[in-house]
This record gives C-alpha cells, structure tokens and sequence, in this order.
C-alpha cells in the first residue's frame, strides 16, 4: 500500500466496484468500464499489489526474463539498455501541501531513483500525464510542465515524448532509459558485506504521518520532514561513483519501507541480514521518543525514502566512507550480511535479544 494511502485509510479495505448494478460506469469517452470485459466488482480471493506482480511473474515466466528487480535491461554490446517505468496517482501519491510543480518532479524522480541504486545513468524519459479538466488550464500546466523541468536539469536527463490524455484524477507515468557498464542486482549480498544507506530514514514518515494523520512532530525535526516529503533527492551521483568503482554486491531503491527492502534483498540473496544500527541522523531518535513515537517504526516502516539500500564488502568500506565524504554525501551503516536463512534481524549490539524484522511497509491495494 502507498504510504500517503495507508496513513489516511490505517490500510483498511478499498471499496472497488463498478456502477450502482454492478457493470461498471461510462467512461470519458462513453465507453463501458465493465460489462464483458470486467464488472469491476471483486470475485474470489482479492489480491496486493505483491500478489499481482507475482501473478504476472507467473504468467511470463516461459519467457524466461527477470522480472524480480528494480529496473529492466538488455545487453547491447558492451553496455546495458536500462528500462524503468513508474506511476505516480493524485489519491496515493500527493500528500496535502505538495504542489504540482513538485508532483510532477516526483514522478520523474522515482525513476531516477531506481536507476541510480542499480548504477545506470539516466539519459531520457517519456511522460504520460492523465489530467482532469480542472488542471487543463494555463497557470496548471506551466507547473506540471515546471516540475518535469526541475527533474530534468537537476539530474541531467532530457525529455524524449509521451503523451496526454483526461483522466479522473492526476495521474503522471514515466518510463525512463539509461545506461550502464553493469547492472548491479538485488541478490548479489555476500557473507561479511556491509549493509548502509544513501541517506537517513525516519523524516518521510514522520512527515506523512504530520500531513495525513495530524501527529504533532518536534518542532526541530518538523521542516527537515515535510522536506522529505515534498522534494526526495535520489544520490545518483554517489551511486554511480560506488558502483563505478566496484564497491557494491547488491543494491535496491528503497521506497516502500526499509523493512521491505532489507527483506527484499535478503531473500533475493538468500542471506541473513542484521541491523545493528538504525539509519537516523544525531538527536532523531531521542526527539521522536520524546514526544510519543517510535524512532524504530519509523525508520523501518516508512516508505516514499528513495534511498539506495547497498551492500558493500568490508574489505572496502572504508573506501566507501571516503569516497562518499569526497562528495559531501552521507552513508550510513546499518549492519552485515551472514550465511543463514534469508530473513532480517534487529541486533544493535550490547541490547539484549534479537528482534526480526518483519516484512512490513506500504502496499498497494493491501
């Protein structure tokens, strides 16, 4: 579930059906929505958005193409073609307060997110938008047009076409293209590897949480968190120059949860990940504790970060470290990898028994 839907519904069910006698409702364009094709009432067994990616992994599985990763590539002579798409939708993914100037960016930068935890640079992208008459005027869309421009330039990535069409509701959908020598996967982890983060977790969920659900946030944590809201900043550059420099087994966008991606990448690599310190900035956890919340659900089970998660062997961490000073850029350790079964353990040394860390973040329709 979207992090911005969970929050405002606490991850109740949806009501998703058709018109009033169940055959679905016209259309914009006066087309059914339902009849044959679909009644749009729910029959049998109601699936995730997890589930529904496993159903079309299923059914294209004789194609033998690897469906379980961040982005889509194809060789091409001694580089990669990296593919990804992303939707971004008005209801889930546009908190209250977040311009359109900077949903349009969002959805611009989930891509570019995605790429750079794989090390692709990004070269182009197209843009689908679905617009609702009541964004189809002038001053709307120079915003729109403004935040496509803003990803652009501050990533260095051109805009190639797309298309317009109307729609209930915003909905912006990007396909992005990039490039690279290697791509570096969810499932290369090794025993000894250091687990770390691009940036910390904890602001966007506090800020969700702030927007969607009216919890008072320490005043000293509040503009750092609405930041993280409105405006992520994927480290692309910090990404390529690990990954340019062979210092990452495994990697993944992190922007359903920390929790989810850990366990992602554990059960991708079949290893046993252990936290021994949660990725937060100095002072987040005591402010947060301080007024009522909980430091560890929100680093672990937010969402919307567009952090790389990476595992970087040991041996090389501290040139990591070095590296990612030399661009005035942080990472933070979270832990080590170990032989074991694939799941995820809360460790922090010194604290008493381990807690595993359960798979839990924000699905879609869950």
């Amino acid at each position: 579930m979207d992090a911005l839907q969970a929050v405002q519904d606490g991850g109740g069910d949806e009501d998703i059906r058709g018109g009033e006698d169940g055959r679905g409702s016209q259309g914009a364009d006066g087309g059914s929505e339902g009849g044959a094709q679909g009644s749009g009432q729910v029959e049998g067994t109601r699936l995730d958005e997890k589930e529904i990616i496993e159903a079309i992994r299923e059914t294209f599985r004789y194609q033998k193409v690897d469906l379980f990763d961040d982005v889509a590539h194809l060789r091409g002579g001694r580089n990669h073609l990296v593919l990804k798409i992303d939707m971004f939708v008005e209801s889930t993914d546009r908190p209250p307060g977040m311009t359109l100037e900077k949903a349009a960016r969002k959805a611009v930068v989930a891509c570019i997110s995605d790429l750079a935890c794989k090390g692709a640079t990004p070269v182009g992208f197209l843009v689908s938008m679905g617009l609702p008459r009541k964004y189809s005027g002038e001053q709307d869309l120079k915003l729109l047009l403004a935040g496509l421009k803003s990803a652009s330039e501050e990533y260095g990535v051109r805009l190639l076409g797309g298309d317009v069409n109307e729609s209930k509701e915003l909905v912006i959908d990007c396909a992005m293209v990039g490039r690279a020598d290697r791509v570096i996967t969810r499932g290369g982890a090794r025993p000894g590897d250091v687990l770390a983060s691009t940036g910390p977790f904890g602001y966007t969920a506090l800020g969700l949480r702030h927007l969607l659900a009216g919890v008072d946030v320490p005043v000293l944590l509040k503009e750092k968190a609405l930041f993280s809201v409105y405006e992520p900043h994927p480290k692309l550059g910090l990404c390529l120059r690990l990954v340019g420099s062979g210092l990452v087994t495994a990697s993944m966008d992190s922007s359903d949860g920390l929790a989810i991606t850990l366990n992602e990448m554990a059960e991708r690599s079949g290893r046993k990940f252990v936290i021994e310190a949660l990725p937060v900035e100095d002072g987040f956890a005591e402010l947060c504790a301080a007024a009522g919340l909980n430091p560890f659900e929100l680093a672990l089970h937010g969402g919307e970060e567009y952090e790389a998660v990476l595992c970087i062997p040991k041996r090389r961490w501290a040139m990591a470290k070095r590296l990612a000073e030399g661009l005035n850029q942080p990472l933070f350790p979270l832990g080590r990898v170990e032989e074991g079964p694939a799941e995820v353990w809360y460790a922090p040394p010194g604290q008493g028994r381990p807690v595993k860390v359960k798979q839990e973040g924000w699905v879609h329709l869950a």
